[in-house]
């Protein structure tokens, strides 16, 4: 994958097609970081520009006839690895052409870097957590947590169509896919569709709703989920029959909502967590004397999701019309990056180290800097050692999460821990095992870490 710098070449002389054949289909270089030359591009009847992308790098086509000034022909254009086609237009003509390479990060609000990360979808009410691990042994590799007792595999690729609008194809054991297409409203927040494939091998759109982006995963104990007591700063988008609306709340109480139509206005605001800290309430002041403003009931259903219910704020001295009812809707909420720095809490990385289990089946778990590991388990005096892949990350101070894919097994295999941290590398955790995308087994124990 590209580094996200800048490298520039540039077309002066026409294009021999003989050559471009070779070039196409003999393979193209790779292009070559910031600062180096890259090779000129193809040109089919001056209409039309072709050349080799580089995964998750960004592209600008630009015209010039004095190689100084240069003007935006045609772009942003996003690589997979393929090649990319621009259409040039006829007029005005420039004598010279270059691709210029983007960084990528620089494109907001989307994104296509995914490793690492977790997308929440808010569907309905019901959270669905899809995690992507780090690159393993040269494949992209991820779990889609759907709830408590479903689970799947999958290898993933993607692609940006525009710098809001991102596609990600989820590929499973079984040969089935799901296509996520995002459309980003900040670079946390935005709007998705789900397309699953049928036995016919036809998409269809299976959900919609509000997601929200998240480094590495999140606390899914809904007894640990806690809405702060400020919100000033946050981001909070709301998804009412299906109408997206994004309130950025300030740190001065006043919040600015962008409504699904593109306009904006700033109204004043006021939050007060409940006696359970899972839930609050938000209420928004009229922006004038004669409409009522908005006040939202909020139920967090995980760390980075929950329901609301909105009624209309009254305007003082005149109730409600008769009938009123509230209306329900969806919320996600973006998390802070978890850092660790205790020395008696979850360590940042498990590279290196192996974490002894000791629940009803005792298994030791030993993790690899490449982000593969191995279980060793004894059944009947006999000692049983799989590989895995896997994604860690802590969640809280003392919390962390962790999921195993075992891609050597027959069937779709993956495990889930949440793991509590004490003093000296130990503590308890809970898991879940599923087979085949079913939940097989639940079970809670000890551990103890161990570094070499």
């Amino acid at each position: 994958m590209l580094n996200p710098h800048t490298g520039i070449f540039s077309s002066v002389r026409p294009v021999n097609f003989r050559a471009l054949f070779l070039v196409l289909f003999a393979g193209s270089p790779v292009l070559p970081a910031w600062g180096q030359t890259l090779p000129a591009p193809t040109i089919r009847m001056e209409q039309q520009m072709e050349f080799q992308t580089t995964d998750g790098a960004a592209y600008m086509v630009e015209g010039s006839n004095n190689g100084q000034t240069w003007t935006q022909i045609a772009g942003p254009l996003f690589g997979n690895g393929g090649l990319a086609r621009a259409l040039l237009p006829q007029r005005p003509s420039y004598t010279q052409r270059r691709v210029r390479v983007l960084n990528e990060a620089s494109l907001l609000p989307g994104t296509s870097q995914w490793e690492g990360k977790s997308i929440l979808l808010n569907d309905g009410g019901r959270p669905r957590q899809i995690i992507f691990f780090p690159t393993a042994q040269g494949v992209r590799r991820g779990m889609l947590k759907t709830d408590a007792t479903h689970a799947r595999s999958f290898t993933w690729k993607s692609s940006r169509q525009t710098a809001a609008e991102s596609t990600v194809v989820l590929e499973y054991l079984d040969g089935t896919k799901s296509t996520l297409s995002l459309k980003f409203s900040t670079v946390q927040l935005g709007g998705y569709e789900l397309h699953d494939q049928d036995p016919a091998g036809n998409f269809q759109v299976s959900e919609a709703g509000s997601f929200s982006l998240h480094e590495g995963q999140i606390q899914d104990m809904l007894s640990r989920v806690v809405l702060p007591t400020n919100i000033g700063g946050q981001q909070w988008m709301i998804e009412e029959g299906g109408a997206l609306t994004r309130f950025d709340f300030g740190n001065d109480g006043t919040v600015t909502v962008n409504y699904p139509g593109g306009s904006t206005e700033k109204r004043n605001y006021q939050f007060a967590r409940g006696t359970n800290p899972a839930n609050g309430a938000l209420k928004i002041t009229s922006s004038n004397q004669t409409s009522p403003g908005l006040q939202y009931q909020v139920q967090m259903t995980t760390q980075g999701t929950g329901n609301t219910s909105r009624m209309p704020l009254p305007i003082p001295g005149q109730p409600l019309p008769p009938g009123t009812l509230p209306l329900p809707g969806n919320v996600n909420i973006p998390t802070a990056r978890v850092i660790t720095q205790s020395t008696t809490g979850p360590p940042s990385s498990l590279n290196g180290k192996t974490l002894q289990l000791n629940g009803n089946e005792p298994v030791t778990l030993t993790f690899h800097s490449d982000g593969t590991g191995t279980a060793t388990r004894e059944e009947n005096g006999s000692v049983e050692v799989t590989p895995f892949i896997y994604n860690y990350s802590p969640t809280d101070d003392d919390e962390a999460s962790l999921a195993l894919i075992y891609p050597g097994a027959q069937t779709d295999r993956v495990e889930d821990y949440d793991l509590d941290f004490s003093a000296n590398g130990s503590g308890s955790f809970r898991s879940s095992s599923f087979e085949g995308g079913e939940l097989a087994q639940n079970s809670t124990g000890s551990f103890n870490t161990q570094s070499p």
